[in-house]
């Protein structure tokens, strides 16, 4: 990644700014602000993912020592039986060729290399003389350990390969705060008022498209309802019962009231016979049904919310750290007794589905392809996040960024 270059040529462009940014105007001093927010929100996805591909690594961490810790009993326990095998064999051939001077295959049970063939060879040709079964039992156990060894060292190889990807992923992330930090402290005040004034702007500018969207897709929705809906029957005139009245008048319907202006007197012609009436159409398929929100929804949002202020810390997930993104929304409904894991694609996953138009309080909101951002759903479009390096625990739109993806609650 080429941060020093960038960094170099912007913080230059910034500090050789400062002094005469009064003589500026508004325009270039705007420019500049998006510039320089168009570089922060590139860093700041970068440090996102990144933090993400480093959460992955620890999951993956946490899972193969247990592997591996599983992989060494294993060993051990084929390496037990191998040993048990041997002495069974052992005894079996003194008592059977000591007395007859067979002491080679009896030698052959005091190697310690395993994979010595010859000896192997000629121990179990000899058991196979009188003892089958006993022969096949030692193939089998060191077959076995030869299979159990060879597991924990690819399971020691795949450790590894994830330490080093643990490695470049933090390193990444770390120099993509770092960068951060440093635009953010060569940035002159005007020029931060300006740049906070930008990022109002785009959320402001996000929330208005996302509800834009949301109000055509709701359109479209009900357009289409409309389209499947079966056609409403008109009502017959067979089946409307009429009066003549004295004097040969026109005859009057019984069943409702006459229009107030009279309508055109029909032609004398044979009646028509009555449209077929349309095969309804098949009922659309219901959605998937979302359960209700998690009875801990308010524990877990009163708990984001005393966190409120906490600044950032990417991997972070306590009070005293401070928290990324993923980090405050596990440890949050930690509080409520709910297990979520510390990555806020793995969370994603974790949780069921809910389209941003049916949030509750407590569900997650997901940001990002692939997914590196989530929040903690508190009602009225708005959420609590830890948002990124030099900002804190707060409130937010969901539509704080565009890439929004939908919903998850926790079961």
């Amino acid at each position: 990644m080429a941060v020093f270059g960038t960094l170099a040529i912007l913080a230059s462009l910034l500090l050789t700014a400062g002094s005469s940014v009064g003589a500026q105007d508004i325009e270039s001093l705007r420019q500049r602000a998006v510039e320089l927010a168009n570089k922060l929100s590139e860093l700041e996805e970068e440090a996102s993912v990144a933090d993400e591909e480093y959460l992955t690594t620890l999951d993956s961490l946490e899972k193969l020592h247990g592997e591996i810790s599983t992989t060494k009993a294993a060993v051990s326990e084929a390496q037990g039986k191998v040993a048990a095998a041997e002495d069974e064999a052992s005894a079996f051939l003194i008592t059977s060729y000591m007395e007859a001077g067979s002491t080679q295959a009896v030698a052959a049970l005091g190697t310690s290399d395993l994979n010595d063939s010859l000896n192997q060879k000629m121990l179990l040709d000899t058991l196979r003389g009188d003892r089958e079964q006993l022969a096949d039992d030692l193939t089998a156990s060191r077959a076995d350990l030869a299979d159990r060894q060879a597991d924990l060292v690819t399971k020691q190889d795949q450790l590894t390969e994830v330490e080093a990807d643990q490695k470049a992923a933090k390193a990444r992330v770390q120099a993509a705060v770092d960068e951060q930090q440093s635009l953010y402290s060569a940035a002159n005040a005007e020029l931060k008022d300006a740049l906070a004034a930008e990022q109002r702007r785009r959320e402001a500018e996000a929330a208005a498209a996302a509800k834009a969207a949301a109000a055509k897709a709701a359109a479209a929705k009900a357009a289409a309802a409309k389209a499947a809906a079966p056609e409403q029957p008109t009502t017959s005139g067979s089946n409307t019962s009429t009066t003549q009245p004295a004097g040969g008048g026109s005859p009057t319907s019984s069943a409702a009231p006459a229009p107030s202006a009279e309508p055109a007197p029909r032609a004398a012609s044979a009646p028509t016979a009555a449209p077929a009436p349309k095969a309804p159409s098949a009922p659309a398929r219901p959605p998937a049904p979302v359960s209700p929100p998690a009875s801990g929804a308010g524990g877990a949002i009163a708990a984001a919310q005393s966190q409120l202020g906490n600044p950032y810390k990417w991997a972070g997930s306590s009070p005293g750290s401070g928290f990324d993104c993923s980090g405050l929304t596990s440890w949050a409904w930690a509080q409520a007794g709910k297990y979520l894991p510390h990555s806020s694609r793995a969370q994603y996953s974790a949780t069921q589905r809910v389209s941003v138009a049916n949030l509750q309080p407590g569900d997650l909101v997901f940001f990002g392809s692939p997914i590196h951002h989530v929040g903690l759903y508190v009602g009225g479009g708005s959420m609590i996040h830890s948002p990124r390096t030099g900002d804190v625990v707060k409130y937010s739109s969901i539509h704080y960024m565009r890439n929004i993806v939908g919903g998850g609650r926790v079961g």
